[in-house]
This record gives structure tokens, sequence and C-alpha cells, in this order.
């Protein structure tokens, strides 16, 4: 369904049990209703939402639903590539429904770390988990986590240089999800199959199962998944020489890539989800400046050099944000609030900049931000290592301030 619709009709039902003191009801909703803002990218607000949920299950010993809300904080994790945390979360569910002898989510639970592992890169785990997944959803006769392992498992043959095998798990899977009706899993599978068909230059074969999944994920209203798959079918029509439509989609994936972004809060989140768009501008300014090679004088040279600049101040900002010096023992507090001060005032400058870069505005404009974006940093940078020389023991790198 439309998870617009359901997160208006689960914000309702929340409110209806939060009016009549229904602790347990009001759980249950916030759970549903983390699923459904994650679902949209808001993970923000699902990561709130799951939490809440999880805090209230562990107080009244409700295991079954403090594994769910725990599997909701750690979904909110992994889709802002915090796969440390995805995982620590994903592992302390599966404890949970180990101990309570829930096989059937067990098996999702095996898939879903098998997945984060996969995600790091880590393929010799997440093949050990997804195997784990798969045998057991078979034993227990669960048809969607069988796809689902098979699916992961489509992915690791096919980062071992395995084609075949991986087209043959992914089949098997998209079968099922067709036959249960799991719209949403299937937009994924068709990804990956066209990712095997991009891969191997099957490029009209690509096009059609990518063309297919964006409908799905709009249709189901996954705004992640509909980033991913405009940026894929970007990539198809980039090889195929279609530069005209590829900058179209592609810009179309970055505007709701950074639509979202602006909705987390936390700055270490909103700067780990900015990380796996990256690959995203690289396309646009390379799609802009075989434009201008071949319309040198329709300003699309000067388009890539803005959204270079973006990129620029975006990566500056996110490794400025990743040093903090503690507090406890500085000589100079009014020194150390000036750097703090600093950070926010660059935080700001590069939203600005991202609206700015996104809306209409001349070269000038640009460059004038640009200008005081540097002169910030070089301030900072300035503070940074005058702190270092009065109290070097003090100067750590650790997270930034939430």
């Amino acid at each position: 369904g439309n998870a617009q619709k359901a997160s208006e009709y689960f914000e309702r039902s929340l409110k209806l049990f939060q009016s009549i003191n229904n602790g347990r009801g009001a759980a249950l909703a916030q759970t549903v209703l983390g699923g459904t803002h994650s679902l949209l990218g808001e993970e923000q607000i699902a990561l709130t939402l799951h939490k809440k949920a999880g805090e209230y299950f562990s107080i009244v010993g409700n295991k079954q639903g403090e594994a769910a809300a725990l599997n909701g904080v750690a979904r909110a994790y992994q889709n802002l590539n915090e796969y440390d945390a995805a995982l620590y979360n994903f592992d302390r569910a599966l404890n949970l429904y180990e101990e309570i002898g829930a096989r059937g989510s067990v098996a999702l639970n095996k898939f879903l770390i098998g997945r984060v592992f996969y995600l790091k890169g880590e393929t010799a785990k997440a093949r050990m988990f997804y195997q784990q997944s798969l045998d057991l959803s078979r034993l227990v006769g669960d048809q969607v986590v069988e796809a689902h392992s098979m699916k992961g498992l489509g992915t690791v043959y096919f980062s071992a240089g395995d084609v075949a095998l991986a087209l043959t798990q992914f089949g098997v899977a998209l079968d099922i999800y067709r036959k249960l009706g799991n719209r949403r899993s299937e937009a994924y599978v068709l990804n990956d199959i066209g990712h095997i068909q991009a891969a191997s230059q099957r490029l009209p074969e690509a096009l059609t199962n990518f063309q297919q999944a964006l409908l799905l994920m709009r249709d189901t209203g996954d705004r992640n998944g509909e980033a991913l798959t405009l940026f894929n079918i970007a990539k198809v029509e980039w090889s195929r020489g279609n530069l005209t439509a590829a900058l179209q989609l592609i810009q179309d994936s970055i505007a709701i890539g950074e639509s979202l972004r602006t909705k987390i809060n936390n700055s270490q989140l909103r700067t780990s989800y900015f990380a796996s768009v990256h690959q995203q501008y690289e396309l646009y300014i390379d799609v802009l400046m075989r434009l201008h090679n071949q319309y040198p004088d329709r300003g699309y040279a000067i388009n890539a050099l803005l959204a270079s600049e973006r990129v620029r101040a975006r990566s500056l900002l996110d490794s400025l944000l990743s040093e903090k010096i503690e507090s406890r023992g500085i000589p100079s507090a009014d020194l150390l609030f000036r750097q703090q001060e600093l950070l926010r005032t660059l935080d700001e400058k590069a939203e600005y900049q991202a609206r700015l870069l996104a809306g209409k505005h001349s070269l000038e404009e640009a460059e004038k931000l640009s200008r005081e974006i540097e002169s910030l940093t070089i301030e900072y940078q300035a503070a940074r290592a005058q702190l270092r020389v009065q109290s070097p023991r003090r100067a750590i790198l650790t997270q930034p301030d939430q």
C-alpha cells in the first residue's frame, strides 16, 4: 500500500491509544509507525518511535515487542549507513527471539544480520548468516524469509563472480515475491537482476527491470528505493549515451536524497547518510561535463562546477564534524566555545548552500557562499590548532556533539 497514507492512519491510532493511556497499544503503534517512516526515508522519526516503543516493552517484560522495536532501530541505523549500530541492535533482537523460541523471527534476524555484514564487505560472514537463515526458514515454512535469504545469497555469489548462480537465486526469490504479492521486495530483486544485466552490457533488459522496479518503489512509497532505482536507470542511460535523460534521472535521485537528509537532526547521522549518495554526485558531474563537451554554450560546465562545490563543502563539513576536543581540563573555555560556534555556523552554511544550489541562483551567489565557507574553515582550523597547543592531551578524536 501507500506508505504515506499508512503513516497518517497509524499516527491517528497512536494518538488514540495515548489518549486512553493504553501503553501497549501505543507501543505497538509506535513500532508500526516507525517502520512506515523508515520506508518513507524519515529515519530520525523512525529511530525516536522505535526507541520509545522498545523502552515500554522492556519495562513490561514483553520480549517479542522489544525485539521488534530493536529491529526497527537497527533498520533505521542501517539505512543511515551506521552498520555497527545496526548489527548491535539486530543481534540484541536475535537473542530475545531465541530466548522465547520464535524460530521464524530468528530466521529473519539471521538474514538481517547477514545483510549488514554484506554491506560492510564481510561476505564470508554474510554468506554464513544467509545460509543459516535459509535452512531455518525452510524448516519453519516461512517463504518470505526463504526468498530474502536466497536473494542475499545471490548478492554474495555475484560478488564472487558466479553470475549464473546469482541469477538463479534471484529468479527463485522473484517468483516467491510475486506469488506472495510482496511488491517492495520484488522491486529490490528486480534492481539486483538489472544490476547484473547492466554489468554484462545487457542494457535494454536492465532498463526494463529497473523501470518495473521504479513503478513498484513509487507505488509502495519507498523513497530510498526510488532514489536508488532512479540512480540505476541514470547509469544505464549514461552507458547508452542518452545524456539528457541521464541528467534528469540523476537530478531526481539527488533531490530525493537531499530531501531525506535534511529530515535527519543528528549531524553525525546526516554525514553518514550523505556518504552513501556521494556516487550520485559523481555521476551527475560526469554527465554535466559530457554534455558540456557536446554543447559548450549551454551552461553545463557552470552547473558541474556548482555541483562539485556542493560536494566539496559537504565533504569538508563531514571531516570537521568528525572531530571534537574534550572540554574537561581545557585552559581556554572561550576558545573551545568559539570552536563549537564555528562548527555550528559551518553546518548552517552547508545546509543553506544545499538549498541554494538546488534552486534558482546566480554563479556570483554560489561563489560568495563558497568563499564564506572557506573563510570559516580557515578560522576553525586556526582555533583547533591553538587548542592543540594549549592542551595536546585533550585533543582527541571522538564523536560530534549531538
